[in-house]
C-alpha cells in the first residue's frame, strides 16, 4: 500500500466522520490490531480534530467500560473480533460502533465526491475548514497508563506532542544517521499503546519507512517477514527476543539486511546484546514512557554491549532532563533522584483529572516521573527502578532493577521481577520471580551462589519463585502488581503489599 492510498483513504474516512456530525474534541474508542484500518483512523483523526482513545483487543468488558466511562467516546472503531464486547463496554449503540474490516475498507463514496482527474487531491470545504483550525495542541490521543502504580490515569498527547516524539525518534533512532525512506520496520506491538501507536506507528511514516504491519507477535511470521521483506529495523522486548533466538537456534534465518536493533519496555542483558550486535552493526536500549510520547532516551552511536545493558542513553533532542531529590532540587553526576522531564513531546497532563495532573509537575515545568536513576558523566541514564519499587533492608536501600539486571546475566533466566517480602529482622528482604529460559531449571541454590560475587548480601532474594506461568503484560514485562497482590494474600498485608 502506497502512502498516496493511505491519504486517499485517511481523506475517505475523514469525511465520513464529519458526515456524522464528528466535533473538534469529540473521542473515538478503537480495539484495533496493527493494521491498515489504524492507520486510516490515526490520519483522519488528526485531520478531524479528533481524539483517539486505545483499548487492549484483549481486554475484558469491564475494562473497556473503565476506560470509556472516563473519557466518554462519540464513536468506536473496532475489528471483527471484539466488535460485541466493545459494544458492550463502550455504551454505544448502532453506526456510532465501526466494525473495520467491513466499513473502513468499503468507503469508496469518496470517488463520488470528486472530479474526474482529481481524484484523491481535493479537500471537500468542510475537511478543508476542519484542517485549517487544526493546532500544535490540539489532544491526538489520550493514552491510559499502564496503572502498576495504581489507578490508571489518560495521558493527553497533543499533535505536536507526537510529531516532536516521532521526528526526534527518526533522527535518534537508527545510528549514527537516523532512519529515512530506505528503511522497513515491522509493527508487532499493540495499538492502544505508546509503543504501538507512536514509536512504532506515527515515527516510521514521519520518516517516510516502509512498515511490515503485524496483527500479533509471532516470532517466527516476524523472522520469515525480515528475510522476505528486507527489513532493516527489528525491534522488541526481551520475551520477544528470547523467543526469536529460540527460533534462530534451531533454523537459520537471513537477517543480513538488519542494520539496527531495539529492546525495550524491559532491561536486556549483556548477553542478548551481545546477540543483537552479531546480528546488526547498531542496538539501542531506549527508555520510553506514555507521559513522554514514547521514546524519552536513546542509546549512544556505537555503544557496546555492556554500556547497552548498564545505561539506557541520553535524553531525546526535544527534552530537557534532570535528577532531583526529594526536596525537588537538581542532583549532581552520580547522584540517584528521579528523572525530570520538560519539552516538546511531554504530556500537558491527564484528561479530566486536575488533581494529578498538578501533582506531576514542578514549579519549573518538568514532569517529575516516578523512575530513579543517576546521571553518568556522559550524560547516560543509569536506571535504578521506580521510587515505589525501593526498599529498604537492614537499614539499606535496595533498587530491585540492580538485582534484576544481576539476575538476567544467568544463562537460564529469561526474565525476572524482584519485589519486596516482610521479615520480621530485616523489615523487608527481595524476593525473585523468574521466568526461566526454555528448557533451563535454574534452582534457589544456583541463583544465590551466582549473586553472591555480583551484590552485597542484603540485595541477594531470601526466596526464589521459579514459575513458568510468569505473569506478563501484553508488552511481555512481569505484572508486578499482580505479583505484589500475590504476596499481599500470602503475608496477609494490606494495600498490595507496599
Amino acid at each position: 500500500m502506497s502512502y498516496a492510498q493511505l491519504l486517499m483513504d485517511c481523506q475517505r474516512l475523514a469525511e465520513w466522520l464529519l458526515a456524522q456530525g464528528l466535533q473538534r474534541g469529540d473521542r473515538i474508542l478503537y480495539a484495533l490490531h496493527a493494521r491498515v484500518p489504524f492507520f486510516c483512523l490515526l490520519g483522519a483523526a488528526s485531520m478531524t480534530g479528533a481524539v483517539l482513545v486505545g483499548v487492549g483487543t484483549n481486554y475484558t468488558v469491564p475494562e473497556i467500560a473503565a476506560i470509556a466511562g472516563n473519557v466518554g467516546p462519540r464513536f468506536a472503531f473496532c475489528d471483527a473480533d471484539v466488535v460485541d464486547k466493545v459494544r458492550l463496554g463502550s455504551g454505544l449503540e448502532g453506526g456510532s460502533v465501526v466494525c473495520c474490516d467491513r466499513a473502513v475498507a468499503g468507503m469508496r463514496f469518496w470517488d463520488d465526491c470528486l472530479d474526474d482527474g482529481r481524484k484523491g487531491q481535493r479537500l471537500s470545504p468542510a475537511l478543508q475548514d476542519r484542517m485549517d483550525e487544526a493546532r500544535g495542541d490540539d489532544p491526538l490521543f489520550i493514552i491510559h497508563t499502564s496503572g502498576t502504580t495504581g489507578r490508571p490515569k489518560g495521558a493527553v498527547i497533543s499533535q505536536g506532542n507526537a510529531l516532536a516524539s516521532a521526528r526526534a525518534q527518526s533522527v535518534g533512532f537508527g545510528a549514527p544517521d537516523g532512519c529515512d525512506p530506505s528503511d522497513v520496520w515491522q509493527h508487532q506491538v499493540p495499538c492502544n499503546h505508546v509503543s504501538g501507536c507512536i514509536e512504532w506507528g506515527i515515527a516510521p511514516l514521519v520518516a517516510g519507512c516502509s512498515m511490515i504491519l503485524n496483527d500479533a507477535f509471532d516470532p517466527l511470521r516476524i523472522l520469515e517477514n525480515t528475510q522476505r521483506y528486507r527489513a532493516t529495523f527489528l525491534c522488541g522486548v526481551p520475551a520477544m527476543w528470547n523467543l526469536m533466538f529460540r527460533l534462530m537456534d534451531a533454523r537459520s534465518f537471513d537477517l543480513s539486511s538488519v542494520r539496527w536493533t531495539m529492546v525495550g519496555a524491559a532491561p536486556g542483558s549483556q548477553e542478548m546484546f551481545e546477540r543483537l550486535l552479531r546480528i546488526a552493526p547498531h542496538s539501542s536500549n531506549p527508555l520510553g514512557m506514555t507521559e513522554t510520547s514514547g521514546f524519552c532516551t536513546y542509546s549512544l552511536p556505537g555503544e557496546d554491549a555492556v554500556g547497552l545493558a548498564g545505561n539506557v542513553g541520553h535524553a531525546i533532542d526535544c527534552l530537557d532532563c534532570r535528577i532531583v531529590g526529594a526536596d525537588g532540587a537538581p542532583l549532581v553526576t552520580g547522584q540517584v533522584g528521579r528523572i525530570c522531564y520538560r519539552g516538546a513531546s511531554v504530556t500537558s497532563g491527564y484528561f479530566n483529572d486536575p488533581v494529578a495532573t498538578a501533582a506531576a509537575f514542578d514549579a519549573d515545568g518538568f514532569f517529575v516521573t516516578d523512575d530513579l536513576a543517576y546521571l553518568d558523566e556522559r550524560g547516560c541514564l543509569h536506571l535504578m527502578g521506580r521510587n515505589d519499587d525501593m526498599f529498604l533492608s537492614r537499614g539499606f536501600c535496595v533498587y530491585p532493577v540492580e538485582i534484576e539486571m544481576a539476575l538476567l546475566a544467568h544463562p537460564d533466566v529469561a526474565l525476572v521481577a524482584v519485589l519486596p517480602i516482610p521479615h520480621k529482622v530485616m523489615g523487608s528482604v527481595p524476593r525473585a520471580y523468574v521466568l526461566p529460559k526454555a528448557g533451563r531449571c535454574p534452582d534457589a541454590r544456583g541463583l544465590r551462589s551466582f549473586l553472591s560475587e555480583r551484590l552485597a548480601d542484603y540485595k541477594i532474594p531470601r526466596s526464589f519463585v521459579v514459575d513458568q506461568n510468569l505473569p506478563l503484560t501484553s508488552l511481555g514485562k512481569p505484572r508486578k502488581a499482580e505479583l505484589a497482590a500475590r504476596i499481599a494474600v500470602e503475608f496477609g498485608l494490606q494495600g498490595g503489599g507496599r
